[in-house]
């Protein structure tokens, strides 16, 4: 599924028209975005903050003049790059964790904040927390917000709700994603699907290709209003079929995102093999000798050695992955 394929294209020209997007969306321009109010909130505090003067205190001191002086190219593709870089820098946390809330977006200057601001020590935050920043880096270094989108999607790998910037420009557009390292167009990217895109002025819809589309006021105060709300924490309960390049891009992706979680699993497997040896060698102990004449040449071993080990396989080996349920991380 290329979800965001030519995007320059639908989302800058369509206007308020209907069009199918590579056959599986129609994508839909809709007003007005105050039935964004996280997204309403974050225009208002941003305004609120350049009358007081306030600047970003990461990831330079000397704030957007210097993110600025240090960013700025006359090539387009460098300064989105740079921008990626720098703000996948900013650690993620979830809101949970870091403000014991479900889901909060901040502006540039919250997300990037001193430490005696709010909460002292919490330089972070989550997926919108980049994308917002991105947005406004890039504002910053010239870009307009005709060419910028908020973009709200499902991890298809995960099911569940990511925040990403998109980026229209030279014909494509280019995926910011806190996820991903480098910068990718979006036709090349398979593991998401497409809810909404947001910018200042106007929201484009992601409806699927045959079914009927809502009005701007359609499902006001329920359904599709409380699915886009739930931003980062949507879930979706939409069955993804196994795929080995997806699967190993996932496991680089946490390796990179959660590199302690992923150690506590290795951890846990490690013990759970552990404790499966050690089952198994009560049943292999009468065979011992036998076993290591053998040299690893299962003919070389009688009927009685290769019962135990099959026994010990077939008996014991659960117990390892049953403690490995019990102890690995939530």
């Amino acid at each position: 599924m290329t979800f965001l394929l030519s995007l320059a294209a639908t989302l800058a020209l369509t206007g308020g028209s209907l069009l199918a997007w590579d056959g599986q969306y129609q994508v839909v321009q809709q007003q007005p975005i105050q039935k964004f109010p996280k997204w309403t909130g974050i225009l208002a505090s941003v305004q609120e903050e350049l009358a007081k003067k306030a600047d970003i205190n990461a990831p330079f001191a000397g704030g957007w003049d210097e993110f600025v002086q240090k960013t700025q190219s006359a090539d387009k593709l460098e300064m989105i790059k740079k921008v990626n870089e720098i703000f996948n820098s900013m650690r993620y946390v979830p809101d949970q964790k870091n403000w014991g809330v479900p889901d909060l977006w901040n502006t540039p200057v919250q997300f990037t904040q001193p430490p005696d601001y709010l909460v002292p020590g919490r330089v972070s935050g989550d997926c919108e927390d980049h994308a917002i920043a991105k947005y406004y880096a890039l504002q910053k270094l010239g870009f307009t917000q005709d060419e910028l989108r908020i973009l709200v999607v499902k991890d298809l790998n995960l099911g569940v709700g990511h925040a990403i910037l998109g980026v229209i420009t030279g014909g494509q557009c280019f995926i910011l994603d806190n996820q991903i390292k480098s910068v990718w167009t979006a036709d090349k990217i398979q593991h998401y699907k497409p809810i909404y895109a947001i910018n200042e002025t106007a929201w484009w819809q992601f409806v699927p290709a045959g079914q009927a589309v809502p009005g701007a006021d359609a499902g006001a105060g329920g359904g599709l209003w409380q699915t886009i709300e739930t931003g980062d924490h949507l879930i979706m309960q939409t069955p993804v079929p196994f795929s080995a390049s997806l699967a190993a891009f996932e496991g680089f992706r946490l390796t990179r995102t959660q590199p302690m979680a992923v150690l506590a699993w290795g951890g846990v497997w490690l013990l759970g093999l552990m404790a499966m040896g050690i089952a198994m060698i009560p049943a292999m102990m009468p065979f011992a000798e036998e076993i290591v004449a053998a040299g690893g040449d299962p003919d070389a071993l009688s009927a009685g050695a290769q019962a135990a080990i099959l026994s010990a396989v077939w008996y014991m080996a659960p117990i390892g992955l049953v403690i490995q349920a019990l102890l690995a991380p939530a």
